[in-house]
């Protein structure tokens, strides 16, 4: 399991498992998630926005059409350049 040792030990299971999932699959929606891991539609929500947070994952589209992904190279995920610079 060469994944599980560049993934952050802060991750449960469900979260390791959605992240080598999507290393094999391109994409995933929250309905999948919900009915891979067999836990509620909120425990899937919380679960992919803490892996977004930790920039494990992007989250495309909006909506009903909305699904995460692994993020590569040309996926810019640094917070840095979402600032707002103000000169005066």
């Amino acid at each position: 399991m060469e994944i599980n040792k560049k993934i952050g030990k802060d991750l449960n299971p469900r979260q390791v498992k959605i992240i080598e999932y999507l290393n094999n699959n391109a994409k995933v929606t929250r309905q999948q998630y919900t009915k891979m891991m067999g836990v509620s539609f909120m425990t899937s929500y919380r679960d992919l926005q803490e892996l977004i947070e930790k920039k494990y994952i992007l989250q495309k589209g909006k909506g009903r059409g909305t699904y995460y992904i692994i993020p590569d190279e040309s996926d810019n995920i640094s917070s840095e350049d979402n600032d707002i610079k103000i000169y005066i």
